[in-house]
């Protein structure tokens, strides 16, 4: 009870609260500065807050264990941060790092744009700031190995994209090897007599004071199975020599640290593009350095493509994200669907409908082109004598209605090739989009496009998100076995939902499939960031941030 002007208030302040109260109300502030600053109010606030991350570190792990991780979406602001996929990343006390990346031009294709700016994050705020390093800045790259170590920022190996001129080169190979002072805000080349052979999409692991570099990718599609050792008191390399077995060439795999003496491989892409699966331990408990092969069981529930996804490890266990488990079967039955869809073969167009335009193939455009997602591409021409308008052409309803063996007139058929912006009768000068306008709703009739002889449209029912996979390491090293985890399907009872929608995720709390994204672990929770959209051959590089918890 307090006095206020000489009247009594019977307010109850936060000092008198229950402590399951003030538990409540510490579990929903940031757990980066704000849980910093509370817990300095008092001795009793720092021991409830001590209690309050605790918990949520366990929900945290427990969460990523049984599957249920919810994202939440967060849009970049300001045009200094490009989106961008294969880029480093490295999470230090609330703040992550990001160095260089690239945009390709096309889906496949090792031309494009590559970055060399160094970026940070405060995880807190949510905010991104460039930073203008000092010192020997690193070249153009991508798909850079970055680990951090006492203050410092390591990177090594990378690749560009060629250069236009002379046409036909090769993407170079990085083996440059810099250091970021992050105190001094300053880079710091280091030269050495032996080092490794260049290489890009390799992993690099922290293990005390030891860089510890596996497989890569040496340009000419030539994989290394070789294990370099970066020691970081006397900056000098070492190739460790092991014999027994050893796991086969690889890249884009994926490597975390299971304590001081053991380091886990998973997957990657061999030689010859070879998709592998398989699980690798080296033991560096004792000298010599040895490879054991690991035991997987459960492989119906392994993760899908792990190379090209985002994956992490959280407590016991390496959480992966990629592709949808109903997608695969959707992705499956379309394809055996495939050859029941094509239409019928189309008439070809005669002396008075013939136009400067190359004569079409049969069977209408070609599946997949944009062309079918026009919104004034499909339209039915008349080559009736009179010169009548052609847009005020009104089918007739029994036109419509008739089936494939039913005499059609002919006239009905579209002979202008779909999409053409310059033939007579061409009204729409406007780009190709994405919406789809179907004939019903553009001509109120019931005709399917097969039967007007037009292949029908992309299937645009595409579920759009990323699906989580479990992989259990906890007894990778007593017993050299790991088990894939039995997850939910995320995709199950979700509808088709439209990527450009602002709000899509925040509904659903999913994340959308892209390609070489980064990934991170702050306090009790993911940071994704980037990455290449899965919409078409053009790629999509995205710049916005994705939060699971």
């Amino acid at each position: 009870m307090a006095s206020i002007r000489g009247e009594t208030c019977n307010c109850l302040q936060i000092e008198n609260l229950p402590e399951e109260i003030l538990e409540r109300i510490m579990s929903y502030l940031s757990p980066y500065s704000d849980c910093k600053n509370a817990s300095l109010v008092s001795r009793k606030w720092h021991r409830l807050m001590r209690g309050v991350i605790k918990q949520r570190e366990q929900a945290f792990c427990l969460a990523a264990r049984s599957g249920s991780l919810k994202w939440s979406h967060h849009e970049c602001n300001g045009n200094s941060l490009f989106g961008r996929s294969m880029h480093s990343v490295c999470y230090v006390e609330g703040t992550m790092y990001m160095f260089g990346g690239t945009v390709p031009s096309e889906m496949r294709s090792a031309s494009g744009t590559c970055y060399c700016d160094l970026q940070n994050m405060d995880v807190g705020t949510r905010t991104w700031k460039r930073l203008m390093a000092l010192g020997e800045y690193p070249s153009p790259k991508a798909a850079a190995s970055m680990v951090h170590h006492n203050g410092s920022l390591i990177l090594f190996g990378g690749w560009a994209p060629p250069v236009p001129n002379p046409p036909h080169q090769p993407p170079h190979i990085s083996d440059d090897l810099h250091i970021y002072d992050i105190p001094k805000n300053k880079w710091r080349a280091v030269v050495t007599s032996l080092c490794p052979p260049p290489m890009a999409s390799h992993r690099a692991s922290m293990v005390n004071d030891l860089m510890v570099i596996f497989g890569g990718s040496c340009g000419n599609q030539t994989k290394y199975d070789g294990v370099w050792v970066l020691s970081l008191q006397s900056m000098t390399w070492n190739c460790m020599k092991m014999e027994g077995k050893r796991p086969p060439a690889r890249e884009k795999h994926v490597q975390v640290v299971l304590d001081d003496g053991h380091i886990l491989i998973v997957g990657g892409v061999g030689n010859y593009e070879k998709v592998l699966n398989d699980v690798w331990m080296l033991d560096i408990s004792e000298v010599p350095w040895k490879w054991r092969e690991i035991n997987i069981i459960h492989l119906e529930f392994a993760a899908p493509q792990i190379f090209s996804h985002s994956s992490c490890k959280i407590g016991d266990s390496i959480v992966f994200f990629s592709k949808l488990r109903s997608s695969l079967s959707l992705a499956l039955n379309s394809h055996r669907s495939a050859p029941a869809m094509r239409a019928p073969q189309r008439p070809q167009p005669n002396s008075r409908t013939q136009s400067h335009h190359p004569p079409r193939p049969q069977g209408g455009v070609e599946r997949g082109s944009l062309s079918d997602l026009h919104t004034n591409a499909k339209r039915l021409r008349s080559q009736s004598s009179d010169k009548s308008d052609t847009r005020n052409h009104i089918i007739p309803a029994a036109s419509c209605n008739s089936s494939p063996g039913e005499s059609q007139d002919s006239s009905l058929v579209d002979q202008t090739p779909v999409g053409c912006p310059c033939s007579p009768t061409c009204q729409c000068k406007t780009p190709v989009s994405n919406s789809i306008c179907t004939f019903n709703e553009k001509y109120g009739c019931c005709k399917s496009p097969s039967k007007l002889g037009l292949n029908p449209p992309l299937y645009t029912r595409i579920p759009h998100g990323e699906q989580q996979y479990v992989l259990d390491v906890s007894t990778a090293i007593s017993d050299l076995q790991v088990a894939w985890l039995d997850t939910p399907d995320q995709n199950e009872h979700r509808a088709a939902i439209n990527p450009g929608h602002p709000h899509s995720e925040m509904k659903y709390g999913y994340a959308p499939e892209t390609l070489f994204p980064s990934l991170c672990v702050g306090r009790a929770e993911i940071i994704r960031f980037g990455g290449i959209l899965k919409a078409s051959i053009y790629p999509r590089a995205l710049n916005n941030h994705y939060f699971a918890y």
